[in-house]
């Protein structure tokens, strides 16, 4: 069969694909050690806020091949010129037949759109795979790939300007904020420091 390979941006379709693969024993993904990756509850509501859009410091890009859901990465920007992978996985069945490079060259050709580097931690088996990317192993688990100003690039960003993205950061820890100051003034507080 013939690929026809896509790579976009997740959607509400892609939902359940996601979880279901997030959720699977063979995870496989960087950033996450299976003992200490968050609850699926957890997952569900961050991938929400990715696809509604009320989260913009996070991405997650889909490729797909005929259709069929191969794989995800969700990206983070961590500064005004880093990239963070938190989760790169392709499933198991589809492992070794050139998907997760495909969509590791997606991601450099955002990043250098933007001229960021891109930092991830890798705690699985997948470190060899990173290194023949081209990111270069730093202390315990970090890898690197430093900015690439020769790499075709794409038309769009990956994400909205950097002053936006801390503006929505700021916003959500003053709200933080606001409801643990209410949380404090409330009788359940107020009975919970009588105990």
């Amino acid at each position: 069969m013939k690929r026809n390979i896509c790579i976009r941006p997740i959607s509400r379709k892609d939902k359940g694909n996601y979880l279901k693969l997030f959720n699977s024993e063979d995870f496989g993904c960087i950033g996450i050690n299976s003992d200490l990756k968050p609850s699926i509850y957890e997952e569900e509501k961050i991938l929400d806020g990715v696809i509604e859009e009320t989260i913009l410091s996070t991405r997650v890009l889909v490729i797909e091949d005929n259709n069929e859901f191969i794989g995800y990465t969700s990206v983070s920007r961590s500064s005004e010129h880093t990239y963070h992978i938190g989760q790169f996985v392709i499933r198991k069945d589809k492992r070794g037949q050139g998907y997760g490079k495909i969509l590791m060259e997606e991601v450099k050709k955002y990043a250098a759109t933007e001229d960021c580097d891109i930092n991830l931690e890798c705690i699985s088996n997948a470190t060899g795979f990173f290194q023949r990317q081209g990111f270069v192993k730093g202390h315990s688990s970090s890898f690197s790939y430093p900015r690439k100003r020769n790499l075709l690039k794409r038309k769009q960003p990956l994400f909205p300007s950097y002053e936006l993205i801390c503006q929505e950061r700021d916003e959500r820890n003053k709200n933080e904020i606001k409801s643990f100051k209410k949380f404090l003034d409330s009788p359940l507080f107020k009975e919970i420091m009588k105990l």
